[in-house]
């Protein structure tokens, strides 16, 4: 995953307050300090197996890619899913961050860690799930250089190139 820095979390919190009070949304926000952008999924697992961990770890040490920001531009509701989230997206198209999930993604079928997504990559963060659904908006960009309701780190990797 992708965490936005201090700076981008803070923005993303005020935008989410910003739109409870607009919109009048009930929902459950999510906690700032679990602001991500999901890139792949290995797998759900009870305890994640060692090799799991020591693996992926080689593959993210392996990884070369020049730092870029990532910007996020647009509100909007995910159809489809149990709760329709609303995230916070990109306009589309061709990023430096579609690289990384590609290049990502090339490594874990490599290292045969599991059978990650081949389309459909459309970065985001999730912000709260509400019972309403919320078209398509586009917002003043934020930018960030690049299950139980907790995450667990296991390592954290600069980009280089």
């Amino acid at each position: 995953m992708i965490q936005p820095d201090t700076a981008a979390t803070g923005r993303i919190a005020a935008l989410m307050d910003t739109l409870q009070r607009a919109v009048d949304l009930p929902q459950h926000q999510v906690a700032p300090d679990r602001f991500h952008i999901s890139l792949h999924n290995l797998g759900k697992h009870a305890a994640t197996p060692p090799e799991l961990i020591a693996r992926g770890k080689s593959i993210a040490d392996g990884l070369r890619i020049a730092p870029f920001d990532v910007t996020l531009d647009r509100v909007l509701s995910f159809q489809g899913r149990e709760t329709d989230p609303l995230v916070l997206a990109d306009a589309g198209g061709e990023t430096p961050l579609k690289a990384l999930w590609t290049l990502l993604g090339d490594a874990i079928r490599e290292f045969a860690l599991g059978n990650p997504a081949r389309a459909g990559f459309r970065p985001h963060v999730t912000l709260m799930h509400p019972r309403a659904r919320i078209l398509e908006t586009r917002i003043d960009p934020v930018k960030s250089l690049v299950g139980q309701g907790r995450h667990i780190h296991l390592g954290r990797w600069a980009l280089n190139a």
